[in-house]
């Protein structure tokens, strides 16, 4: 879903020099309750599916392009490979999946004791995220009834995915 570089829409793909992107403009994702849901979607629940199988959103298209990128320019610990997959028996259809290399290749989890742990800038925090590694920031639309004042969220990429698209917002 690359965008040519002249068109007024918004591109949530870097510059393929990586030199660029510290002076890169972080893109905003400006949504509604339209860009979220794709009319008819039904989850499939006997078969794990191929993002593009589906008809997206307008915020998944954003997501899976940038994400897919992000991929292509190598900001991720490991390459996500096709993974085991099962579904569970039962009501709730839970699935399985085995990713040996998020077992291998992601940080070791730090120890958490107490919510009340001093901070540590040594370990992990959201701090030490690359600019490469934000995908673009969710803004709603003003126009929204109820539409209260929020802080900026910013939905980045997780380096070490357990599944396709995987994020996490900040």
């Amino acid at each position: 879903m690359a965008l040519p570089h002249d068109s007024n829409e918004t591109s949530y793909l870097l510059p393929p020099n990586n030199e660029d992107w510290g002076g890169q403009t972080i893109p905003d994702f400006v949504y509604g309750q339209k860009d979220l849901t794709a009319e008819g979607i039904q989850w499939p629940r006997n078969a794990p599916g191929i993002p593009d199988a589906l008809p997206q959103s307008p915020f998944d298209a954003a997501l899976c392009s940038a994400w897919k990128q992000r991929v292509e320019l190598g900001l991720f610990r490991y390459r996500l490979r096709e993974l085991q997959t099962q579904i569970l028996p039962g009501a709730v259809g839970f699935v399985a999946q085995l990713n040996v290399e998020r077992g291998v290749q992601r940080r070791p989890p730090q120890t958490i004791k107490s919510v009340r742990q001093a901070f540590d800038p040594v370990q992990f925090n959201f701090n030490k995220i690359r600019p490469g590694e934000v995908l673009f920031r969710l803004h709603r639309e003003p126009d929204l009834p109820g539409t209260l004042l929020q802080e900026d969220i910013l939905v980045v990429i997780n380096v070490s995915p357990l599944e396709w698209g995987h994020i996490s917002e900040i």
